[in-house]
């Protein structure tokens, strides 16, 4: 008699896939490894999700027997993601006389490398199919919710209302329509409660305060042509359109819809600033959904400028040193081990540069508190300059 195996268990990478991007992009050089909660920070227009985007080209390319050469396969891949009509065009868009890009991927002594310029493009190494992106369970697959989704989400309301559903763009076309085939596509699960529809739960229950839903029974929908998600407060008997519930709620249903019908343990999840529209004290509790994910199996992958986010995965690492020692008490899927997160600052015009953890500062990015430091100097200024044009003591505060 076989013993029945624990599918409950969460997926385990086999390996943790090193990724090098060189003028890319925006990117003059990044060397990142992967590693199952990865952050990107640092300013606007620096790479972030130039290398997101890449990430999920190379899971896609990789993440499963194609057919076609790596070359082939991997080109189209980068195309379709970046909606370029040729490679080339995502050469570094800085100017410089550099004109030769360089990507890589390598894992357990495989590499695969792709070299383009304007009038090449070549690629060493015959990597086997899946090369880093496997499980101890098998093929993963990757999953990018893009920033803007609640502009998105209303796009597809407006026209599910309209009826329009089987006339939305469904080819194989890019980054929005990957996006979109979960939504428009949407089944739950089969009702047994497995950790994704859990985290989903907990997610609506801190931070969303009720739930995201189909407005109508799918199958009733489904037939009705027009799939529609509503919002149902807490205690509420009546929900709301997405188009009329808070930005929050909007911005967040996606990661509700995919965690509840698509995601599983060992998939590859994607983020942009899953901080928009969030409050301080949101973004902070957002935090625990992603270290739940991570508990559970999934590689997740964060761009994000919120302080209170990283000061909270800071705090969740915090928690995994003292679960590591023994102390016991705290909460068993709500921590962080340090060798499991990445922080990665991108800079204009410089290599992209790891934030090493440390017990007092955590991980947040030292150009921060520079921020911090300029606007309380610049407060205390004009603070003084006030008490002193109107006399000191006799300055009312308000």
């Amino acid at each position: 008699m076989h013993k029945a195996k624990n599918t409950n268990r969460p997926s385990k990478m086999l390996c943790k896939p090193q990724i090098v991007a060189q003028h890319f992009g925006p990117i003059e050089k990044a060397a990142i490894t992967l590693r199952p909660l990865t952050i990107f920070v640092g300013e606007s227009n620096t790479g972030k999700t130039y290398l997101s985007t890449l990430i999920f080209a190379l899971h896609r390319a990789f993440g499963k027997q194609r057919n076609g050469t790596h070359l082939e396969v991997f080109t189209a891949e980068l195309r379709r993601c970046f909606g370029v009509a040729s490679v080339p065009e995502l050469i570094r868009l800085s100017g410089n006389s550099c004109d030769k890009m360089k990507i890589a991927l390598r894992c357990s002594g495989n590499v695969f490398r792709l070299y383009a310029s304007e009038s090449e493009i070549r690629s060493e190494g015959e990597a086997p199919a899946a090369l880093g992106f496997c499980t101890e369970k098998g093929q993963s697959c990757a999953y990018y919710l893009p920033a803007g989704r609640r502009g998105i989400m209303q796009a597809h309301e407006a026209m599910a209302t309209a009826g329009q559903k089987q006339n939305l763009p469904m080819a194989d076309s890019g980054i929005l329509t990957d996006f979109l085939k979960p939504i428009v596509g949407y089944q739950e699960g089969n009702g047994v409660a497995n950790p994704m529809q859990r985290i989903a739960a907990a997610l609506e229950a801190e931070v969303l305060r009720g739930v995201i839903e189909p407005k109508h029974p799918v199958p009733e929908s489904v037939a009705m042509d027009s799939l529609e998600f509503q919002y149902r407060p807490r205690q509420a008997v009546r929900g709301l359109r997405l188009s009329q519930a808070s930005s929050m709620v909007s911005e967040l249903a996606p990661l509700v819809l995919f965690l509840r019908s698509v995601v599983r343990p060992g998939d590859l999840l994607i983020m942009e600033e899953p901080e928009a529209h969030l409050h301080p004290a949101a973004q902070s509790q957002l935090a625990f959904t992603f270290a739940r994910l991570v508990r559970a199996g999934v590689c997740v992958v964060v761009t994000t400028h919120s302080d209170w986010f990283l000061q909270q995965i800071g705090n969740l690492i915090r928690e995994g040193e003292l679960a590591g020692l023994g102390e016991k008490g705290g909460k068993p899927q709500e921590f962080l081990k340090k060798r499991e997160v990445g922080v990665w600052l991108f800079q204009k015009g410089c290599p992209v540069e790891e934030i090493k953890y440390n017990r007092i500062d955590g991980i947040e990015p030292s150009e921060y508190l520079d921020v911090a430091e300029e606007l309380y100097n610049r407060a205390a200024g004009l603070q003084n300059r006030l008490e002193e044009m109107k006399g000191g003591s006799q300055f009312e505060r308000k």
